[in-house]
């Protein structure tokens, strides 16, 4: 009589371990997926600032096409940039951002090329560097 309620026992056992296997894979499972997508998120969201760094430091090279370089005494220009501007008074919010504009000239070529360089934000973590090249426009 013990024989037959050792095996019932035994099996019951084993029917809880293997269920208790199979709910360990599956929070294993879940666990990975979402570190997964939370690498996914973030690698997104890092993409997207960096393109809008790019945008805004393209700008800044824009704004160094139009500075007249013959006045400025230095081949660089350091200019705030501010985060927002107010619509209403038309003044911009005390957080603003440097970018440096840089006006290169290789005279040693036969073409002397000019080269327009734009660092935003300067001196940041993340800083991006954009180049004009003004001869190929």
């Amino acid at each position: 009589m013990s024989n037959p309620v050792r095996k019932r026992i035994g099996i019951r056992r084993r029917r809880r371990a293997a269920v208790i296997v199979c709910v360990l894979v599956v929070l294993l499972l879940v666990t990975l997926l979402s570190v997964q997508t939370l690498q996914t998120l973030s690698v997104i969201r890092r993409g997207d600032n960096d393109r809008v760094k790019i945008m805004q430091a393209r700008e800044v090279l824009e704004l160094g096409r139009y500075v007249n370089w013959s006045e400025v005494e230095s081949q660089e220009l350091s200019v705030a940039i501010p985060d927002s501007i107010d619509e209403e008074s038309d003044i911009a919010s005390n957080n603003a951002r440097s970018a440096v504009l840089e006006r290169l000239t290789n005279e040693n070529d036969s073409n002397a090329t000019t080269r327009l360089v734009a660092r935003f934000p300067a001196g940041e973590a993340g800083e991006v560097t954009t180049t004009l090249d003004e001869n190929h426009e």
